[in-house]
């Protein structure tokens, strides 16, 4: 083999692997990211552009056409929703905590505004620090009951990972 197509194997292995490394929290990592590894999100502490996210469309069948949380809008917007993803973000919001900031549902498993389940911010085998924790989101799950925190674990989940995690999205119109 020659070593122009070496370089090119190993440049198409290792873009692969970085992409699965970092594209789902339960996705085995092959031991390549250590625990003491934190991504930073762009922009320094500020939750980055939302703007190309992909959401699966909406159950056709139980849909909600209610106003959503609109007292939390802008605390949404800051959080890094997109005024597009802004409807479906309060929608859901309204369906799983009735707007209630310190809501905690799932028998104490899920927290705040968008009913973060603690999966997302449990140690776990492939993120020992938490998924959200190595995002450099937060530093502990009771930060959730943040509305601010809150939405931006929110934003981050549904811009990388899909609204399917919610299961209220089946039943909103976007």
């Amino acid at each position: 083999m020659s070593p122009l197509v070496t370089i090119f194997a190993a440049a198409l292995f290792t873009g692969a692997v970085g992409v699965m490394v970092t594209q789902d929290p339960q996705v085995d990592t092959w031991g390549l990211v250590s625990a003491s590894t934190v991504y930073s999100p762009v922009g320094a502490g500020t939750p980055p552009d939302a703007s190309g996210s992909d959401y699966s469309a909406p159950n056709p069948q139980m849909r909600y056409e209610g106003p959503g949380c609109q007292e939390w809008a802008d605390t949404a917007l800051r959080g890094g929703f997109q005024p597009h993803d802004l409807t479906t973000a309060l929608q859901v919001m309204e369906l799983e905590s009735a707007c209630l900031p310190d809501a905690i549902g799932d028998n104490g498993q899920s927290f705040g505004l968008m009913q973060i389940n603690d999966y997302w911010c449990t140690p776990n085998k492939y993120w020992p620090r938490g998924y959200l924790q190595t995002q450099a989101i937060l530093d502990d799950c009771a930060q959730l009951l943040d509305p601010l925190t809150n939405l931006w674990a929110a934003w981050h989940i549904s811009s990388r990972h899909g609204w399917q995690n919610w299961t209220t999205y089946a039943r909103i119109v976007e």
